[in-house]
């Protein structure tokens, strides 16, 4: 019995060799910076706007792939004109329209905030009806719509100073909930928007806000499309008014854990500020917020403020866990980390394949950033053959590959018959959806793996592959044992039946 069975495990290791290779390839997390898109630190860009136009000559930053466009709507009320409260008029939502034009050219993506006071934090000075703000609000619609490309998100803002909802007397929960009903109703589904203060969303959504932690939403609801943006990051523990203390919880952990799960959908991110801790723990030190970062699934922060707190982290040694990162300042770690990075952790492919065949692909990808991906984005495996290039559309959703998770993909495709035999390498675009042709290219997922970004597909190197008769060694080792397995397994069985005759 004992042959009988080591004759049986030799036909099941016949059967053993792998149809996939793997990709000789770098699986490990490279340290670079590099842009992506929807991700990391902004440059603040202001521009204002009356009622010829706007100001349309601005900047482009080379080091941030995000722009966060601050626009004055000041000459459209009576506070700041004199004279009266005025519509939006074509000519200011048409030269708005040049600005989003321009910055897609320039592959950026950008987060809109208005104000009334010129972003100079001064209050009161919006239009003397909520009604004339619901206006302008829905008065920008044809932009929301052509550029929903461009737009990364809206920070719903408008009222109050800065356009931060507080410090002027139109702001209240029930004027606030009014903005965010308005904007939901005008801007695309595909995108976010954010409020000042999670207490706003709770007053909207009708939610006791101490049990705010308890809320989840699901996509049918409008809720799911609400999030924070927090320009009081990390000052102190309310965030200096952005949070309020909890009964039983105390400070934050109410709201860090409604965010840990509200922003895996939408965006959360903000400005960091001084010390202003009551508490005798100061949460805007690089440890705390390499810690905090994951937990609320920070995607963005303002470079530029507070240029104090942000120098303390490039002078901050990082001494976590990530052995790669030791050495370096704990600014690169976190500027690295802010919102989703993928790392690919396996990638293997059927090869040789004959044209006309099915390529079957099968690997592993690793979100090790702090956020994640909120915006619908394309997947499309592209094939190279020296100047010849296919693309090839398949379904992958990276807004599933969560933070400090991973998701494994399979792939089955058929090879177009006109390929051409030989060495094949095979790539990976994941690209922001856009008519734009040139957009959609360019505005793409970078993995953070060394040496497999292609700067000219704008795609990840997932291997290489042979196609067309190619001797598959494998296939030949296996036809030989299963051969030899098979004789062995016919002399054991005769001998052993000689044996107990």
């Amino acid at each position: 019995m004992k042959r009988i069975g080591i004759c049986i495990l030799s036909l099941i290791l016949s059967f053993s060799f792998s149809e996939f290779v793997a990709s000789d390839i770098s699986y490990q997390e490279s340290t670079d910076f590099f842009l992506n898109p929807e991700q990391g630190f902004y440059k603040a860009v202001y521009t204002e706007c009356g009622l010829e136009g706007c100001e349309e000559d601005l900047e482009v930053p080379n080091q941030q792939s995000i722009i966060h466009l601050r626009i004055s709507l000041a000459d459209f009320t009576k506070a700041n004109n004199g004279v009266e409260d005025y519509d939006l008029t074509p000519e200011m939502v048409s030269s708005l329209g040049n600005i989003l034009k321009y910055y897609r050219t320039h592959n950026k993506n950008v987060i809109l905030r208005f104000a009334y006071d010129d972003f100079e934090g001064v209050g009161d000075l919006e239009p003397e009806t909520i009604e004339q703000v619901l206006a302008h609000i829905t008065q920008l619609k044809p932009i929301f719509e052509e550029y929903e490309d461009v737009i990364m998100t809206i920070e719903s803002s408008l009222i109050g100073k800065w356009g931060e909802q507080h410090g002027s007397k139109i702001v209240s929960f029930e004027n606030v909930a009014k903005i965010i009903d308005t904007y939901l109703s005008v801007v695309p589904s595909s995108r976010t928007v954010l409020v000042r203060r999670p207490s706003y969303y709770a007053y909207w959504k009708g939610l006791n806000y101490d049990e705010l932690y308890l809320d989840t939403s699901t996509p049918e609801e409008d809720s799911y499309r609400v999030g924070v943006f927090n320009d009081g990051y990390l000052g102190s523990e309310s965030d200096t008014g952005t949070f309020l203390e909890h009964p039983a919880l105390g400070w934050r952990a109410n709201e860090v854990r409604w965010l840990s799960n509200q922003a895996t959908h939408t965006f959360y991110g903000g400005e960091v500020v001084k010390d202003r801790s009551q508490t005798g723990i100061r949460y805007n030190t690089a440890e705390y917020m390499m810690e905090e970062m994951f937990d609320t699934h920070t995607t963005y922060l303002n470079i530029d403020w507070n240029d104090e707190v942000i120098d303390s982290w490039r002078k901050s040694a990082y001494t976590g866990d990530e052995e790669a990162y030791l050495g370096q300042s704990s600014f690169n770690y976190i500027a690295n980390h802010l919102g989703y990075r993928f790392v690919l952790r396996n990638s293997e492919m059927t090869s040789p394949i004959k044209p006309s065949k099915e390529l079957k692909l099968r690997g592993k990808i690793e979100n090790v950033g702090a956020g994640n991906v909120i915006n619908k984005k394309e997947a499309t495996l592209i094939l190279k053959q020296g100047d010849t290039i296919l693309h090839l559309p398949v379904e992958l959703d990276v807004r599933e590959i969560l933070s400090r998770q991973t998701m494994e993909y399979n792939f089955t495709i058929s090879l177009p018959e006109t390929i051409s035999e030989g060495e094949c390498e095979v790539y990976l675009h994941i690209s922001t959806i856009s008519d734009d042709a040139t957009y959609n290219e360019e505005n793409a997922i970078r993995f953070a793996n060394e040496n497999i970004w292609n700067e000219e597909l704008h795609a990840n190197y997932l291997g290489t592959i042979q196609v067309g008769n190619t001797i598959n060694l494998s296939l030949i080792a296996s036809i030989l044992f299963f051969g030899i397995s098979t004789l062995l397994c016919i002399g054991s069985i005769i001998f052993y039946k000689k044996r107990t005759q």
